[in-house]
C-alpha cells in the first residue's frame, strides 16, 4: 500500500461526493458520485501547516486550486495550506 506525505506548507484532500437523494417513501435516488463544489476531507498535512488542520477534518476550499492525483483507485487534490478557507463544523441543533 502506498501513501502520500505533502511537502511543507501542502495539504493532501480527498474531494467529498454527493450523497445520494431520498425519496419521502424512502427510494433511493443516487448520484452521479460527483464532487461537492470547494468540500473535501484532509488526508495528511506537511510540515509547518496550520495545527488546526489536521486529519480527519472536512474543509471548504478555493475553486480550481491543487493538483489533482489518482493512487489506486481514489482521487485526491494536493493543494497549499492557503487555498483552505474554513473548516466545515457539525453543529447540534437544540430542541
Amino acid at each position: 500500500m502506498q501513501s502520500i506525505k505533502p511537502l511543507p506548507k501542502q495539504v493532501l484532500v480527498r474531494p467529498a461526493l454527493k450523497e445520494n437523494a431520498k425519496t419521502e417513501g424512502g427510494i433511493i435516488l443516487p448520484s452521479e458520485n460527483s464532487p461537492l463544489p470547494n468540500q473535501a476531507t484532509v488526508i495528511a498535512v506537511g510540515d509547518g501547516v496550520n495545527e488546526a488542520i489536521t486529519p480527519g477534518i472536512k474543509i471548504i476550499h478555493q475553486k480550481f486550486q491543487g493538483e489533482p492525483i489518482k493512487l489506486g483507485e481514489i482521487d485526491y487534490i494536493i493543494m497549499p495550506e492557503l487555498a483552505i478557507l474554513g473548516i466545515i463544523e457539525e453543529v447540534q441543533e437544540n430542541g
